[in-house]
């Protein structure tokens, strides 16, 4: 269990050799090393195995088992490759913000430009497929989006989305959305220039003016006012009169003749309250103004309240306009998708699953793990495995949202199953590493979950055993088989990998090294185990003197690790 404690400081530049000196154990705040990323797609289709490799896309042949051609159309690193109906097009996707749609011969057909990096896209896996393909894709703050791209791309007039001619032959599609439509208020239309301020302008001015303790209504208020005012200076004058006749006499004013009773008191009453009257008439026309203004202010924001709600209504009704059907709130560091369920995993610990039949609506969340998920893989409907940066293993009951069983990732584990020596020659420092699993596959022959430790080179299988005798809701039950694990070790780094299955043959595991992007084969024997030959396909699309940017990401440098004490 882990327990509170005090704040573990994060590491220094993640890209520090493994047999570094810098760090001190003497050092009262201790330093941790903390692995940076690689996240390249590979897929296989028919004869042709393709991967990313950087911002470029290698093809080899497995039929000739030789390289045939590279591709070069994005700007920074691929993170996504993907394809449609057995190959009838593909997707790439890259940290250029760039969606990349090729036809069945790898001819640009499309090119799809967003204002976000993109984590992942896919083709959407629909219940009920079309015969035109949709686009799922993930940006880097968890905003998830589908989006249909118009069919006939070549009849501009039938859609309305932003289509550019390209020299080339295709297509560039610059994404518009709800969001940014909304908000989209032309500086020379004054009156609904400021529609960001329009809420609290109207409920300030005119609903506070509502709230009466008698309900009246506004304009019947405004014009018992305008009456009012309109009458002051009369009754400021009659009651000067009236006071003046007051002060006399009674007896003395009947036996007055009029003469006297005009002039009675003339400079009480020229004198009578002169301030009293200024002040009136002062205020009847700031009154008269106030009021003015009040009403065609109100008669403004209702017309004003009037041109946004048409400007909305335009808004929701464009059908091109694109909008997110999840927000995350968290960057998107681990996904998986498949025809049933797509499987998030975050930077704030949080995963959730959406099924496909159900893509707009989330089916459950997660909430075991610690720091931020590394890795999300399926084994069953029932069953899925997660990886965290908390350096633990954790299998998942999905419908019970339980953990059934897990495995944590340290020094003393790893002792089990590899010399030290052979992975860490700085012996003193082994433990100020963080150990955490950045690509997990699920193979289902061997029934083997491979996992890739960053800055271990090898692989780590950790088989699976099922339970049936503990099955009471028809849901397997599954543990990690630990007497069976083991750990395969190379002598390079792995970028990605993925499995060759073969008609009544052996599955055969093909793997790309991070230093050269260089093929490597690994068969498997009987017992599905690793064969100790390995075989290695070189290219020489790069010369040696390249620096190739092959786009490893540092998580780290958003987390904050707090109370975790193993």
């Amino acid at each position: 269990m882990n327990k509170k404690g005090n704040k573990r400081p994060l590491g220094e530049s993640l890209n520090v050799p493994l047999n570094s000196n810098i760090l001190n154990e003497d050092n009262e705040d201790k330093k941790y090393v903390y692995p940076s990323i690689g996240n390249f797609p590979i897929i296989i289709n028919n004869d042709m195995l393709i991967y990313g490799y950087g911002k470029y896309l290698l093809f080899f042949c497995l039929k000739d088992m030789k390289f045939i051609k590279i591709i070069d159309d994005h700007q920074s690193a691929i993170r996504s490759l993907d394809k449609f109906k057995e190959g009838n097009f593909f997707l790439t996707t890259g940290d250029d913000k760039t969606i990349i749609i090729y036809d069945k011969n790898w001819c640009k057909y499309m090119k799809i430009l967003h204002k976000k990096k993109i984590v992942k896209a896919y083709f959407l896996k629909e219940v009920q497929e079309s015969e035109h393909f949709k686009i799922l894709f993930i940006d880097k703050y968890g905003d998830i989006y589908i989006y249909k791209p118009p069919e006939n791309l070549t009849n501009k007039n039938n859609n309305k989305i932003q289509i550019n001619d390209k020299d080339d032959n295709y297509e560039t599609v610059q994404l518009l959305y709800l969001y940014d439509s909304l908000n989209d208020v032309e500086a020379k239309d004054e009156d609904i220039f400021f529609m960001k301020e329009f809420d609290q302008e109207f409920h300030e001015d005119i609903l506070l003016k509502d709230s009466d303790d008698d309900e009246k209504n506004k304009d019947s208020v405004n014009y018992d006012k305008y009456e009012q005012n309109d009458n002051c200076v009369d009754k400021c004058v009659d009651n000067c009169v009236d006071k003046c006749v007051d002060n006399c006499d009674d007896n003395y004013v009947d036996n007055c003749d009029d003469n006297y009773v005009d002039n009675c008191d003339d400079n009480y009453v020229d004198n009578c309250d002169d301030n009293y009257v200024d002040n009136c008439v002062d205020n009847y026309d700031d009154n008269y103004e106030n009021i003015l203004n009040e009403k065609n202010k109100a008669i403004n924001i209702n017309s004003i309240k009037k041109k946004l709600e048409i400007h909305y209504a335009e808004c929701f009704k464009n059908e091109n306009l694109l909008y997110p059907i999840h927000t995350c709130n968290s960057s998107v560091i681990s996904l998986y998708y498949d025809d049933k369920f797509l499987i998030i995993g975050d930077r704030d610990e949080k995963i959730r699953i959406i099924k496909n039949k159900k893509i707009h609506k989330i089916y459950n969340f997660y909430l075991n793990h610690k720091l931020f998920i590394t890795c999300v893989e399926l084994i069953n409907e029932h069953i899925f495995c997660s990886t965290s940066a908390d350096c633990y293993v954790h299998l998942w009951n999905i419908k019970k949202k339980e953990v059934v069983d897990s495995l944590y990732l340290d020094m003393n584990f790893l002792c089990k199953y590899v010399q030290l020596s052979s992975l860490f020659p700085n012996k003193s420092n082994t433990e100020n590493y963080k150990f955490l699993i950045s690509i997990l596959y699920f193979h289902k022959k061997s029934f083997s979950l491979f996992a890739i430790i960053e800055n271990v080179k090898g692989f780590l299988i950790i088989p699976l055993k099922e339970q049936k005798e503990n099955n009471n809701d028809n849901n397997n039950l599954m543990a990690f088989d630990e007497e069976k694990i083991y750990f395969y070790e190379l002598k390079e780094h792995v970028l990605s990998f993925t499995f060759l299955s073969l008609n009544n043959q052996k599955d055969v595991l093909l793997f790309v090294d991070r230093e050269k992007g260089y093929l490597h084969k690994i068969n498997l024997n009987d017992d599905n185990s690793l064969s100790k030959d390995i075989k290695i396909f070189p290219h020489s699309f790069f010369n040696s003197a390249d620096m190739i940017d092959i786009g490893l990401i540092n998580y780290w440098k958003h987390t904050t690790i707090e109370g975790i004490i193993n």
